[in-house]
Formats: C-alpha cells, structure tokens, sequence
C-alpha cells in the first residue's frame, strides 16, 4: 500500500496525497496506454521514473507532469507547424 502524506512544496504529492503511482496507474492516467507503452518510454528516456529496490517501475506527480508538459509543448509545435504548411 503506498504510504499518504500531507502536501507541501518540498515532497509533491498526487492528488490523493501519495507519493507515487505504479505503472499500471500511470498507464491509465495518461489516456488508458498499455503498459508496454510506458515501458518503452521508460527506456527510451521519454519518460523518467524511480526504481525501487525490487525493481518495480514507479512514477512521482512531477516525473508525469514533466512528460505532459514536455508531449504538450511538442504537440503544439507540431500542430503549429501543420497549419502553416
């Protein structure tokens, strides 16, 4: 079970006050992906995570809001450049 905490600027929390999220969790959070799909972002340094000692994949609130903000900035870019085409 994963431990709640109190939010605060020096430990970011999720929402529900934990402190990271599986990848399962993740997976669903970021529009239902497979989880194979955040494997290989996860490999490919797309996205950045926290190993545990028993090599489970874990994610922190800023480690995906990094991603969603990185994936945005290209979306826009890409989108930008689309319409000007």
């Amino acid at each position: 079970m994963q431990e709640k905490t109190p939010r605060s600027k020096t430990t970011p929390t999720w929402p529900d006050g934990t402190l990271l999220k599986d990848i399962k969790a993740v997976a669903l959070l970021l529009g239902d992906k497979h989880i194979n799909t955040i494997y290989n972002w996860v490999a490919d340094g797309k996205i950045e995570c926290i190993r545990t000692p028993g090599n489970k994949i874990m994610f922190t609130y800023d480690q995906i809001q990094d991603f969603i903000n990185g994936h945005r900035e290209r979306s826009t870019v890409f989108q930008t450049h689309m319409r000007a085409a």
